[in-house]
């Protein structure tokens, strides 16, 4: 009997059009780790590495994925997005493996649970009701009144700002409710209600960390300096290092802290998002995953490493190493969809990638490609990322490259 040890395992779990699946893939066969990818779509790997399933019907995913583990033993299981994450805590509890409390991950994933958690626990949170989607006019007038105008509805279980509306008054309410019903998956768990809540005025950002043993490492305080008021809030840039200063940085940090212990969150990725204002620093949003589309192509450690990397290193109990970010300021530009139709051409693409500071542009639709605008579509056509010594240089970097893209959506 040979005692040559076996590479570790990992179970990734990658759902349908995840924007960093490469990336993750990559890093796990860099540290030398086998792959076995838990997905609802058919990637180009060899059938032995693919698991099908599905992460609405998770159960039946979770009996499949302990079935395969009987023959092919799982060391580590990783999710990279909320759906993917649930089910990722579920697994690693049922294999015995290091894991967040599986409630912890699913209030996370429950918008209208994790409100119900920062009410219970003290933590600032905006007023709140549930609200069903296919309510009556009178009865949603009355949710609404009792809570005031504007009010934003947001769908439990969806990210991006996908069905995310601002409402400003009762007559704009049934309407905004059709549509927050469109953009809900008939296949969701939560698609009968919404949650809504007061809107909140102020500063946004967003707040990328690792938790590792219970500590929280920051890795980036984002600004995103673009987010409007609404009525709808496609995300557009984020740059860091902020420039809140440090008693509001503090707020930011205390408050991820009081979130990850009072839901006993102990490892892995945590994005934060949240609202400061003259009253504090409230979290409008979090989730137990890395930051989403393209985003973390600007993180990387101080050694060199990537995010994904140090992901993978977790979830396999490998050495982490470093958990600092690179001192340089960084920035994302994304692109959201500004009309419905076909993508008839993408133009300025090199021009774009020629601003010195701009370190690449991806596009993440084709020409051809069918689009339609938030809240209802998907929420970035193609992403801008810089990186410099300054923010000073990222910034109008982000600003010229945006401006040197053409994106032209013909009506069809």
């Amino acid at each position: 009997m040979s005692g040559k040890k076996r590479p570790p395992r990992l179970l990734l779990l990658l759902p349908r059009r995840h924007y960093r699946a490469a990336a993750f893939l990559d890093a796990a066969r860099t540290l030398g780790a086998s792959v076995l990818v838990g997905t609802d779509h058919r990637p180009a790997l060899p059938s032995r590495d693919v698991l099908p399933v599905s992460f609405v019907a998770q159960d039946e995913a979770l009996r499949t994925i302990l079935g395969k583990a009987r023959s092919r033993p799982i060391d580590g299981v990783l999710g990279v997005d909320e759906s993917s994450a649930t089910l990722a805590s579920r697994c690693a509890a049922a294999l015995g493996l290091p894991s967040n409390p599986v409630p912890a991950v699913e209030t996370l994933h429950d918008k209208l649970a994790f409100r119900g958690w920062q009410a219970r626990a003290g933590q600032p949170h905006p007023r709140f009701r549930s609200l069903p989607l296919h309510a009556s006019g009178r009865s949603a007038a009355r949710v609404a009144t009792s809570l005031g105008f504007p009010l934003v509805l947001k769908p439990r279980a969806l990210s991006g700002s996908r069905g995310v509306v601002r409402v400003d008054s009762a007559g704009e309410l049934d309407g905004a409710l059709a549509r927050v019903a469109r953009v809900v998956s008939e296949g969701s768990a939560h698609n009968a209600s919404c949650v809504a809540e007061r809107y909140l005025p102020g500063r946004e950002v967003a707040l990328e960390v690792i938790v590792s043993n219970g500590h929280l490492h920051t890795l980036a305080l984002f600004d995103k300096p673009e987010t409007g008021a609404g009525p709808f809030f496609p995300e557009t840039v984020y740059l860091a290092p902020s420039k809140l200063g440090w008693t509001l940085t503090r707020a930011c940090l205390r408050a991820a802290r009081a979130l990850a212990n009072g839901l006993g969150i102990v490892r892995g990725a945590l994005h934060i998002e949240l609202r400061v204002n003259a009253a504090g620093a409230f979290v409008i949003d979090a989730a137990a995953r890395p930051i989403g589309g393209h985003c973390a192509n600007v993180i990387r450690m101080i050694d060199g490493s990537r995010y994904e990397s140090v992901l993978v290193r977790q979830a396999l109990g490998l050495p982490l190493g470093t958990l600092r970010r690179e001192r340089r300021a960084i920035g994302i530009a994304m692109l959201p969809v500004q009309a419905a139709g076909r993508v008839a051409a993408i133009e300025g693409l090199e021009e774009a990638r020629a601003i010195p500071g701009v370190s690449d542009v991806l596009m993440t639709v084709a020409v051809g490609s069918t689009v339609a605008p938030l809240p209802e579509g998907d929420p970035y056509i193609g992403f801008v990322f810089a990186g410099a010594r300054s923010r000073s240089e990222v910034e109008p970097a982000l600003r010229e490259a945006r401006s040197a893209l053409r994106v032209i959506i013909r009506p069809g």
